[in-house]
């Protein structure tokens, strides 16, 4: 799917991998269009760095469950997007709280915080890696 970003463009593919109920591989809940529009607003919003960009599920502006966790234990409600140096990207739902690389940079989480979509409990919680639910 191509997308213009910037004057430029990127392709942004949906990894089967994350949606083929693999072993070790976080998994999608949510369609692969509802994927493509939180990869949209994460670069609409800003909310990226280094090719790496961080997404939500929104509806009616509160962020919902998008994903599980790679062992099935918990729901996962952020969204990772990485992108390559020929600016094809992919994403998975990221368990911030198994993964320090999944915690997203501190200005992505202020302007969540600032934007009132999630509380400064939950805004700490994600920054520590630590469980927090919606």
């Amino acid at each position: 799917m191509w997308r213009n970003f910037r004057d430029s463009f990127v392709n942004y593919v949906s990894s089967p991998v994350h949606r083929d109920g693999r072993y070790r591989k976080s998994q999608w809940s949510i369609s692969t269009k509802d994927e493509l529009v939180s990869f949209c607003l994460s670069i609409n919003e800003g909310w990226y760095h280094n090719s790496v960009g961080w997404g939500l599920h929104l509806l009616d502006g509160k962020p919902l469950w998008l994903g599980m966790t790679q062992n099935r234990e918990r729901k996962t409600f952020i969204a990772k997007f990485v992108g390559s140096s020929e600016d094809n990207w992919h994403g998975y739902p990221a368990d911030h709280t198994k993964n320090i690389h999944d915690i997203p940079r501190e200005f992505i989480l202020q302007s969540w915080l600032d934007a009132h979509l999630f509380s400064r409990a939950k805004i700490r919680k994600i920054a520590r890696g630590q469980k927090c639910n919606l």
